[in-house]
C-alpha cells in the first residue's frame, strides 16, 4: 500500500488539464445526473489507461455499499455497433432521398425498407447503451470483504499492484489477505487497481476505484484520482438522497 503523496495537488491538475477540465464540465452541463457519471468515468478510465472504474457509494442504513457504476465495456462490440450504426444510417438517408423522389409504385418497398433501417438502427443504439452502461447495479456489505467497502470504512487510499499476493494485502489489513466478496460478484478478475474514499463534511459516502492498468498503476495515478474525487464528490453527494430512495443493486452472495 503506497501513502498519500504529500506534494501539491495542483501537481496533478497541472499535468491532466485536458481531462480534469472536462471533469468538471460534465459536472456542471450534464442533462443527468446518470449520463455525467457515465461520461466522467470514460474520462477517467481514458486517463488511467486502465480497463474499467467503478464508483460505490455507501448506505449506512443497510450497512452496505453499492455501485452507481461499474463499467463492463467490451471496446470490440462497441466498436462492432457503432460500424453498424453508420451504416444504417447511411441506408436510412439513402431510402429517405429515394423516397423523396420516387413515384407510388416504388414507395410502399422503400418505406418498409425505411421501417426495418430504422428500427434497426434503434436496436443498436440500444446494444451501445448497455454496453455503455455496463451497469447491473449490485450491494456489498461494509466490512472488510472487498477493497470497496475496506476503503470506505477506513478512509484509507489504497494502490495494489496484485490483489493475488497474500504479503500486500496483508501489509494493507490482515482480513483484505482473504477477501470474501472478490471477483466471483462480477465474473471479472481484478489484478492490480488504486481505490480511494470519497469526503464529505466529514464523512466517507464511498469509494472509487481503477482496475487492470498494464504495467501497473502509479503514484501520480492515485495523486490524480484524489483530487478528480474531490471535484465529483459535491455532485455525487447532493445527489444521494434521489439515490438511497431508488433502493440500489442485488445484494452479493456471501
Amino acid at each position: 500500500m503506497k501513502q498519500p503523496s504529500r506534494n501539491p495537488a495542483m501537481k496533478e491538475i497541472l499535468r491532466n488539464p485536458d481531462t480534469f477540465h472536462k471533469v468538471l464540465l460534465l459536472t456542471i452541463t450534464s442533462p443527468s445526473f446518470k449520463e455525467m457519471l457515465i461520461n466522467v468515468f470514460d474520462e477517467l478510465r481514458d486517463l488511467f489507461g486502465c480497463d474499467r472504474c467503478s464508483l460505490y457509494v455507501v448506505d449506512r442504513k443497510a450497512n452496505e455499499i453499492y455501485t452507481l457504476i461499474t463499467q463492463k465495456y467490451d471496446q470490440g462490440a462497441e466498436s462492432e455497433i457503432h460500424a453498424e450504426l453508420a451504416q444504417c444510417e447511411r441506408e436510412i438517408s439513402r431510402l429517405a432521398k429515394a423516397i423523396q423522389f420516387g413515384n407510388d409504385d416504388s414507395i410502399k418497398p422503400l418505406v418498409d425498407n425505411l421501417s426495418v433501417a430504422t428500427s434497426k438502427k434503434n436496436s443498436l443504439a440500444s446494444q451501445l447503451d448497455q454496453i455503455r452502461e455496463g451497469r447491473e447495479s449490485f450491494r456489498l456489505p461494509l466490512d472488510k470483504s472487498s477493497v470497496a467497502a475496506f476503503v470506505a470504512i477506513s478512509g484509507v487510499e489504497v494502490m495494489i499492484a496484485d490483489l493475488d499476493d497474500l504479503k500486500e494485502m496483508k501489509e494493507i489489513d490482515a482480513e483484505l489477505a482473504v477477501l470474501r466478496v472478490k471477483d466471483r460478484v462480477r465474473n471479472y478478475r481484478t489484478v492490480n487497481m488504486i481505490a480511494v474514499p470519497l469526503m464529505m463534511r466529514g464523512e466517507i459516502i464511498g469509494t472509487i476505484e481503477a482496475m487492470n492498468k498494464p504495467g501497473g498503476f502509479m503514484q501520480k495515478d492515485l495523486d490524480a484520482m484524489r483530487e478528480l474525487s474531490m471535484m465529483l464528490t459535491p455532485t455525487i453527494y447532493y445527489s444521494l438522497p434521489e439515490l438511497q430512495g431508488n433502493g440500489g443493486g442485488k445484494r452479493a452472495k456471501q
